[in-house]
């Protein structure tokens, strides 16, 4: 679906309220509403800080929220009541949310974000993959933060979810006024579950350029590298990568003669949208299929310690 996020519009108010209380009814929670909800001005905007609304561009609904506040006299905020409509969550809406967050942290001098999680763990199971899915590392119980300077996946609890398989690795292809690079990251906690990745993605094709982060699923990636090499080795087939949900997608066709094609869309929700459609030589896919098989081939999930 398409949605806007804005900052936070005061006629807007009552709607988000109710749109909170709903979502955390979803999860269990007393369906309280918490003093600064009702003032957001007074805590959130008379103080320097922020707040979004994420607007559903059909309806003009509130479907999701989210602030922060800084700890004073510091570079550090928290993230506050981010919330998305229960019957919308996994839709990329608590990512845009997040990334606008983060986005307005910086631009007002804050270097580390951090949030505060609930207890018992069981219950905010949703909140401690989400974070860390999110470059965020549990460094006290209850608490996570993240380094706005780039630095991610900062673990330090053993049973966090930690990062898996090759977190630092890109894959690049390159191409005559066209390169795709790829980095994919799996969580241990989520492993068994639909999506339990990400794969950030850029692209460069002609004068356009883009980048996204893809919620992938584990096994569905193992296939999509043994499909990039089917193609590089016979010259035909294809092979796809695509999120369970929404539009972003990636996909290789051979048609073999030794031409390969390379066509996506990749999106943040938010600011752009880039559909690309590339002429690559099979030669040029070769190192690109051969990096990434190296990379994953006959390797297995395992909790780091």
């Amino acid at each position: 679906m398409k949605f806007k996020i804005i900052p936070f519009d005061g006629s807007y108010r009552d709607e988000m309220i109710y749109m909170i209380l709903r979502a955390k009814e979803a999860i269990g929670h007393p369906p309280r509403i918490n003093e600064d909800l009702l003032d957001i001005n007074k805590y959130y905007f008379d103080r320097g800080d922020g707040f979004f609304l994420a607007l559903d561009d059909s309806a003009g609904k509130v479907i999701g929220c989210g602030g922060y506040s800084r700890v004073d006299d510091t570079a550090e905020a928290f993230v506050h009541r981010l919330y998305v409509v229960p019957e919308l969550k996994r839709s990329g809406i608590g990512s845009a949310l997040l990334e606008v967050i983060e986005d307005a942290m910086l631009d007002t001098g804050i270097k580390v974000s951090k949030v505060h999680l609930g207890e018992p763990r069981e219950k905010w199971h949703e909140a401690y993959r989400f974070y860390p899915k999110h470059g965020y590392g549990e460094y006290a119980p209850r608490y996570m933060e993240k380094l706005l300077d780039g630095t991610e996946c900062k673990v330090n609890a053993p049973d966090n979810a930690a990062c898996l398989l090759e977190e630092e690795s890109e894959f690049t292809l390159t191409s005559d006024g066209f390169s795709l690079t790829l980095r994919a990251r799996f969580y241990y906690e989520d492993i068994a579950l639909p999506v339990n990745g990400t794969l950030r993605a850029s692209v460069k094709s002609g004068d356009y350029s883009g980048k996204a982060e893809l919620d992938i699923d584990y096994k569905r990636f193992m296939i999509f590298i043994s499909e990039l090499a089917d193609i590089y080795k016979t010259l035909g087939g294809e092979a796809r990568i695509a999120e369970p949900y929404g539009k972003q997608f990636l996909h290789f066709t051979g048609d073999g003669m030794g031409h390969i094609f390379v066509k996506g869309v990749l999106s943040d929700n938010v600011r752009h949208e880039l559909s690309f459609e590339n002429a690559i030589d099979q030669t040029e896919l070769k190192g690109f299929a051969v990096a990434l098989t190296a990379a994953y081939e006959n390797k297995q999930p395992t909790r780091q310690a």
